[in-house]
């Protein structure tokens, strides 16, 4: 005979013409009338009467409350109880209700118990290498968590380590996010599985079952030292993707100077199968017959942080990027303006002419009913920044930004807009409507319209061109969405699980999120993001380790 704890959830959000405690009496003993069970004196209550009556299995009896299922599925405590939520909003009366109660409770008592067996693995996937993923990742080490970190790319990193400088301090990029990929790198307690994809997960908060794909490096990474030999030898010359083929690279090669894993990857698409690197190679590394593998894995919660991407500007053809060779996209630049960029940080046009005449544009592809009605948040501040990079570089340039509004709305932003302005460089509000290139000097003749003094639409020229484009939703949201089963809003960004107290938890419990998954942000915001998400991963953890051992 199986015994049933029945819950009352008292609270404002049961609309008439219920009155649970009119329900509880018609009940005539056989529940428990527990005010706002979301509440944390709720959660106890309940809690407390499970500990108490030891049940075979849960009814909690609300009103239209989404947050109910999701709430209690979280709690470790009942991770031993089949837990069934009853909206009563559907019957007519109270009475109806009730009776409806009372015959569920009587067939329940004709059932065998059924108790579910405790399941729980102290590990954490964190899904995406970049510095989102890493700060979780280190964060769930540091908490003696085994991690599994699983990226795409042949290197951890993501866009952060394209930069030359962040804002609003514009310290340098990689000296920032250098030491922490070394230490995800030499860290025991973390596997860091590059080249890898996340293939099926399924379970629940406490216990997933994970599959994963690894693609092939063709290059074997015990044996590998990244001396490089094999790369020297490789005739195949391509463009370096990584420096957003403005600098060529091998077939074989490591990504960047500072790559975790600084090992070497074959390119195999293009790869010729002269077997110079394999001869090259000292310590027999080289595999050109490596196959794509699966390794399934076990683990308690997931911090999802696969980043964004950028807006693809040749969708405004008005602006020129792809035909004319002087307009770049912001993170173009930003190899451009780096040491260890394709012109060794020098601000040299393609044709070698140096840059004096500067344009940012804004809003490429952010607030733009054509592509994507949102603001992208970082382009403000990105472009002041690489303004003051130029005039550091270029005091003498001259340097306009046109702007629809400027969002400086972070800790120390204000202050570098107003630094910028002081430093001579231009705020022109208007967006261009088109960019013309002169076919003999490869200048750009720039249109817009000044809107504050409503200036008549006027043309000035540029050496160079810059576009601050809008981020978007990582091109593999959609698959990784539908295989953990989390829910996306309208802009195909991940839900979160309440916007005001589950921002960091998906639809999933036990699914965590970190980052620009959630939607476009800059990088202190993600830092601070991933290590709540860990935090929320470490605190489930801990839980269902108080249950386990209970």
């Amino acid at each position: 005979m199986a015994n049933t704890l029945t819950i009352l959830c008292d609270a404002p959000c049961i609309e008439p013409p219920f009155n649970m405690k009119h329900l509880h009496q018609f009940l005539n003993g056989n529940a428990y009338l527990v005010p706002y069970i979301c509440s944390q004196e709720g959660i106890r209550r309940i809690e407390k009467l499970a500990s108490d009556s030891k049940p075979d299995q849960i009814l909690i009896v609300t009103g239209q409350c989404p947050a109910a299922k999701t709430l209690l599925a979280t709690l470790p405590s009942l991770a031993n109880y089949p837990v069934e939520i009853l909206d009563i909003s559907p019957f007519q009366s109270e009475t109806v209700a009730a009776a409806h109660i009372l015959f569920k409770l009587k067939q329940s008592k004709k059932r065998a118990p059924r108790r579910l067996k405790k399941i729980y693995d102290d590990a954490v996937l964190v899904i995406g290498g970049g510095v989102a993923g890493v700060q979780a990742a280190l964060d769930l080490a540091e908490a003696e968590k085994t991690v599994y970190l699983v990226e795409r790319a042949v290197s951890i990193g993501g866009i952060m380590s394209q930069l030359d400088k962040t804002f609003p301090t514009l310290d340098c990029s990689i000296c920032i996010l250098g030491p922490k990929l070394a230490d995800v790198g030499r860290n025991p307690k973390i596997e860091l599985l590059t080249l890898t994809e996340v293939k099926s997960v399924k379970g629940t908060a406490g216990h997933f079952d994970v599959t994963l794909t690894l693609h092939p490096r063709y290059v074997d990474m015990n044996r590998c030292t990244g001396c490089g030999a094999c790369a020297e030898v490789c005739p195949v010359i391509l463009p370096n993707e990584w420096d957003l083929n403005l600098k060529p690279r091998k077939c074989i090669h490591i990504l960047f100077a500072q790559s975790i894993p600084l090992r070497s990857t074959i390119d195999m698409n293009h790869c010729i199968k002269c077997q110079l690197c394999v001869q090259a190679c000292e310590k027999d590394a080289i595999n050109l017959e490596d196959e794509e593998r699966e390794k399934k894995i076990k683990v308690g919660a997931i911090v999802m942080a696969p980043g964004l991407d950028p807006f693809d500007a040749s969708k405004r053809p008005s602006l020129g990027y792809g035909r004319f060779e002087n307009v770049f996209t912001n993170i173009d630049f930003e190899r451009i303006v780096c040491a260890s960029g394709p012109t060794g940080g020098q601000l040299i046009r393609p044709d070698g002419k140096p840059i004096k005449r500067v344009a940012f544009i804004q809003c490429v592809g952010s607030r733009d009913i054509r592509f994507n009605r949102y603001c992208s948040g970082y382009c403000c501040m990105a472009s002041i920044k690489e303004a003051m990079l130029i005039k550091e570089s270029v005091p003498e340039a001259k340097i306009s930004i046109f702007f629809n509004d400027i969002r400086a709305a972070g800790k120390g932003f204000e202050e570098l807009y107003l630094r910028a302005q002081e430093r001579g460089i231009t705020f022109v509000k208007g967006l261009p409507s088109k960019i013309e290139e002169d076919p003999e000097t490869k200048n750009l003749i720039l249109w817009f319209e000044e809107m504050v003094e409503g200036k008549p639409k006027s043309a000035e020229e540029f050496d160079f061109i810059i576009l601050a484009t809008a981020v978007e939703p990582d091109s593999q949201i959609d698959q990784l969405a539908r295989i953990l089963g989390i829910k996306r809003d309208s802009l195909g960004f991940a839900s979160e699980r309440h916007p005001t107290w589950g921002a960091i938890e998906t639809s999933v419990p036990g699914i965590f999120m970190a980052g620009g998954v959630q939607g476009p942000k800059d990088i202190p915001e993600t830092v601070a993001q991933a290590s709540g998400a860990a935090a929320r991963a470490l605190a489930l953890l801990h839980r269902l380790s108080i249950s386990k051992n209970a």
